[in-house]
């Protein structure tokens, strides 16, 4: 019976032992545990702390901003104050400048009005009864009527028919072609016909072709001549002003060819425009000759704008399908004529 006794109590204090060390892992697991709390709890304050921090810098240059953005409005005001004053004081000074201005006038003569004088008198006196009949056609067509110069293209064939339409004949020797030009340009061309084709007609797709024939014409007469797109020009005693497509100037001579495109196909306009812009250059840059180009690509006009009246020349129409010429004859008889018109001015002294 003790024996049993003594076996009972030695399980008994095997099951004790065995829980009491449960029970220590289970304390030590929860005293673990009690210290990561007690570090994520440290970590928190320190990012309370942190973040208190910012809140208060965020909130200093809050204040800071509100400040900076008051002055700003401040300064804002003194400009706009002092952008008034400075239009006021502008004000003052134009009509100061008018009633100075208008004063003048009624003593002398504009210094425009004496330079148009001066030109028409001295060097144009064969052209001053034509550029008086054109400016009152021009002054007409004004876009308004405070405007000083009208543009070209306000101009139809019917205002200045009665100035221009009685043309005279233009002469010139006709020169061969350069050796192998005709076809280099029916090359190009086709090139361009067949990559424009499926495109619908436009006006710079027309003077592509145009600018094409000109410059192959032109490659061998380069170091006489300087092409200028969007030529611009203004009149001094004739009213008139506006753009060129291009301005074809002889380096030596000084002779300008000047190029306006026919607009729709519309060659009495295109010739109209042309020869109140060459009247425009013969006035503001003193020359007797002037010479111009009307053309749709089909059709070819050369004028020549001198002191004894207007003359012209117009080639035969080429023959073509899309933009490729499909009569070579007519083709190669028009490159002749602009061959020839070019030359002609290069040689005109």
């Amino acid at each position: 019976m003790v024996r049993d006794l003594t076996l009972f109590l030695l399980r008994n204090s095997r099951d004790a032992r065995s829980d009491l060390a449960a029970a220590d892992k289970r304390v030590a697991d929860a005293d673990k545990r009690l210290a990561d709390a007690d570090k994520r709890l440290a970590d928190a304050r320190h990012d309370l702390a942190a973040a208190r921090h910012d809140l208060a810098v965020a909130e200093a240059q809050k204040e800071r901003d509100e400040d900076d953005m008051k002055q700003c409005k401040q300064d804002i005001k003194q400009c706009k104050e002092y952008v008034k004053q400075y239009r006021q004081h502008v004000a003052t000074t134009l009509k100061l400048l008018n009633a100075a201005q208008e004063a003048a006038l009624e003593l002398y003569p504009s210094s425009r009005k004496r330079k148009r004088e001066e030109r028409v008198d001295e060097a144009y006196k064969a052209r001053k009864d034509r550029w008086n009949k054109l400016n009152e056609v021009l002054n007409k067509r004004k876009k308004s009527q405070t405007a000083e110069t009208c543009g070209f293209s306000y101009v139809s064939w019917s205002d200045v028919h009665p100035i221009f339409g009685h043309f005279r004949e233009l002469e010139f020797n006709k020169q061969d072609l350069p050796n192998g030009i005709k076809d280099q340009l029916l090359g190009v061309i086709k090139v361009y016909d067949d990559l424009t084709k499926s495109s619908s007609k436009t006006e710079s797709q027309v003077f592509v072709f145009i600018n094409a024939v000109l410059c192959y014409l032109c490659k061998d007469l380069k170091n006489d001549l300087v092409f200028t797109y969007e030529g611009d020009v203004s009149g001094s005693y004739v009213i008139a002003d506006g753009i060129f497509e291009l301005i074809m100037s002889d380096r030596k001579n000084g002779s300008k060819i000047c190029l306006a495109e026919a607009k729709k196909d519309n060659m009495d306009q295109g010739e109209a425009q042309c020869l109140v812009g060459c009247e425009a250059v013969s006035d503001s840059e003193a020359k007797v000759n002037v010479y111009g180009i009307v053309s749709n690509y089909i059709e070819w006009i050369f004028l020549a704008s001198k002191n004894d009246g207007i003359y012209r020349y117009k080639t035969p129409t080429i023959g073509c399908d899309g933009f490729y010429p499909s009569d070579h004859q007519s083709f190669e008889r028009v490159l002749v004529d602009i061959y020839s018109f070019v030359c002609m001015v290069i040689n005109n002294k």
